[in-house]
C-alpha cells in the first residue's frame, strides 16, 4: 500500500510540474547542450576553366568519377556526373560516354554524354540542349553548329540492320534526317555518307536537306570516312567486297556521286591532303593528286611512319634508297635535319635521334624535350632527360606521367612520387605533406585524346574519404564522399 501511494504522489507532483510550465509561472528550466557532430568548414570554391579553354566566359562542366562494380573484362566499371563551376551537378549520375566539342575557335563549347539509354548535350553553363534516346554519339563538325549522330545500340563498328541512325542539330536540338538509316559518317563540311537498311550509299548535303540525297556508284572500301574537302575523292572499288575473289578495281567517288576518278587501279588508299597513294595496273605504288593525275615516280612500295611530330601525323617511306621518307606534301624529309619529336617510334631532338630510347621500351609515359618517362617489358620505369644526359631506374613501376608546370607526378596506382626536370624526387609537394593513411591515390588529369580537360590546372584525387579536385596547393575545389553506395 505504501509503494501504491509513493507512486500516486509522484505522479502528482509531475502532473503539477507540467501545469505549472505550461502556465509560464514557473522558471525556465537550464538545458543541458546537446552534443552535434563538428560541421566540416568546407565550402567548393569556384571552379572556372582554365584560360581560354571554355566557350562560355568562367563557366565549365567538369566530371565526377564514381566506381560501380567490377566487370571481368575492363577491371573497375565507372559512371560520371558532372559538376558545374560552383560545384553543383547538373546531369544525371549515370554517364557511361562523354566528350567535350570544341567551337571553332578551338574552345570546349559543348558536352556531350550518354547512359544506356539516352544521349544528352549540354552547354558549358549546364543548360540542357539535347535529351534523345541512343546510347551512344558521334559530333561533326567542329563549330557551334555542331551535329550529334545517335544510334540505337553500339554496334562495335559493324553494320546491323537492325540498329537506326539519325542526325540532330546540336545548335537547335532537332532532327535533321527522318530515314531509315545504319550508317551514316562525315565526308566534307555538312556532306554526310548515308547507308540505308538495304545498304544502298548516298552523300546528303544536310543544309539542304534529306530530299537532296545523291546515289553513290561502286562500293565505298571504308565504312568511316574522314573529313574531307567540299570537293572530296572517296575510295570505292567496282566490285560488292574488298576481298572478293576477281577483278575488282579502285578508283574515287566524287560529290556528284560518279567516278572523279576513273576506277583503274588495283588499290587505292584515302587522300592526305592533295595525293592518294594508289597500285599502278604493273604492281608498283605511287601517288596521284585530285584531278587523277600521277604526282610522282613509280616505286616498288609505299608505306606509312608515325611521326606525330609532322602536321597531319604521318610521313611516307618509299623503297628509293635516296630519298626514303616524303611528307605528306611529297617533299623529301631528311629526319637528320627535321623538328623535334616521335618519328617512327624514335624519338628525335635537333636532327638526331635519342640513342637510349631503344625497343626495351615498350610503353612510353611522357614525352615532351627534353624529358621521357619510359617502362619497359618487365615494368620497370626509367627518367631520361636527353638535354642534361639524366638517366635512372626508378625503384617502382608506374603506369601514368603528369606534367605539373616544372614537375612530374607519376601514378602506379596506390603509389606515386614527384620528380624535377632532373629526376630527383621532391618531397616539399602537396603529395607529401600527408601521413601515408591520409595521402592521395589515382590523381588523374581527366586528359581525353588530344583534349586535356583541366591540364596543369586541377587534378582529381582520392582520399580514405574523399574524392574530388584540388589544386596544385593541395586545396579541395569539389569533394563529395567516396562511398556512394553500400557496395562502396
Amino acid at each position: 500500500m505504501r509503494t501504491k501511494c509513493r507512486i500516486a504522489c509522484l505522479c502528482i507532483g509531475l502532473a503539477l510540474c507540467l501545469t505549472a510550465c505550461g502556465t509560464g509561472t514557473s522558471a525556465p528550466q537550464q538545458q543541458e547542450p546537446v552534443s552535434t557532430p563538428q560541421q566540416s568548414t568546407y565550402t567548393p570554391a569556384p571552379m572556372p576553366p582554365p584560360e581560354g579553354l571554355s566557350a562560355m566566359e568562367g563557366h565549365m562542366l567538369w566530371p565526377v568519377q564514381r566506381v560501380t562494380g567490377m566487370s571481368s573484362y575492363d577491371g573497375e566499371k565507372f559512371r560520371y556526373a558532372f559538376i558545374d563551376a560552383a560545384g553543383e551537378i547538373v546531369t544525371p549520375p549515370n554517364i557511361i560516354r562523354f566528350h567535350y566539342q570544341r567551337d571553332e575557335n578551338g574552345r570546349i563549347a559543348y558536352l556531350i554524354a550518354s547512359d544506356e539509354e539516352r544521349v544528352y548535350a549540354y552547354t558549358m553553363d549546364g543548360t540542357k540542349i539535347l535529351d534523345a534516346p541512343g546510347e551512344n554519339a558521334e559530333v561533326f563538325p567542329d563549330g557551334d553548329s555542331a551535329l550529334i549522330t545517335l544510334r540505337s545500340a553500339d554496334n562495335y563498328g559493324e553494320w546491323n540492320t537492325e540498329n537506326r541512325m539519325t542526325v540532330f542539330s546540336l545548335s537547335s536540338g532537332e532532327p535533321l534526317l527522318t530515314g531509315d538509316y545504319v550508317h551514316i559518317s562525315r565526308i566534307g563540311g555538312y556532306t554526310v555518307l548515308l547507308i540505308d537498311t538495304q545498304l544502298r550509299q548516298f552523300a546528303c548535303d544536310l543544309r539542304q536537306g534529306e530530299n537532296a540525297r545523291i546515289p553513290l556508284v561502286g562500293s565505298l572500301t571504308s565504312q568511316t570516312v574522314n573529313s574531307e574537302p567540299e570537293d572530296w575523292r572517296l575510295v570505292a572499288m567496282t566490285g560488292p567486297e574488298r576481298y572478293e575473289e576477281g577483278d575488282n578495281l579502285y578508283g574515287f567517288v566524287g560529290p556528284d556521286g560518279g567516278w572523279a576518278i576513273e576506277p583503274v587501279y588495283l588499290d587505292a588508299f584515302s587522300f592526305i591532303g592533295d595525293y592518294a597513294v594508289v597500285q599502278l595496273p604493273d604492281g608498283g605504288w605511287t601517288f596521284i593528286d585530285r584531278s587523277g593525275r600521277q604526282a610522282a615516280e613509280r616505286y616498288d612500295w609505299l608505306d606509312t611512319v608515325d611521326a606525330p611530330a609532322f602536321p597531319d601525323g604521318i610521313l611516307y617511306q618509299t623503297s628509293d634508297p635516296d630519298v626514303p621518307y616524303l611528307d605528306t606534301g611529297l617533299q623529301p624529309v631528311n629526319l637528320e635535319t627535321e623538328k623535334d619529336g616521335w618519328i617512327g617510334g624514335v624519338f628525335y631532338h635537333d636532327g638526331k635521334a635519342f640513342a637510349e630510347l631503344s625497343p626495351q621500351y615498350t610503353d612510353i609515359l611522357f614525352a615532351e624535350w627534353p624529358v621521357i618517362i619510359a617502362r619497359d617489358h618487365q615494368n620497370q620505369t626509367f627518367f631520361l632527360n636527353a638535354e642534361t644526359g639524366t638517366s635512372k631506374t626508378l625503384t617502382e613501376s608506374y603506369w601514368r606521367a603528369i606534367k605539373l608546370r616544372d614537375l612530374f607526378l607519376l601514378t602506379g596506382g596506390d603509389h606515386y612520387t614527384v620528380l624535377d626536370a632532373g629526376g630527383e624526387e621532391r618531397t616539399d609537394t602537396v603529395f607529401a605533406r600527408y601521413p601515408s593513411a591520409a595521402r592521395y591515390t589515382d590523381p588523374e588529369d581527366y586528359t581525353y585524346g588530344d583534349m586535356a580537360v583541366a591540364p596543369d590546372t586541377y587534378l582529381w584525387v582520392t582520399t580514405a574519404s574523399w574524392q574530388g579536385y584540388i589544386d596544385h596547393q593541395g586545396n579541395w575545389l569539389y569533394r563529395e564522399s567516396r562511398f556512394q553506395n553500400l557496395l562502396d
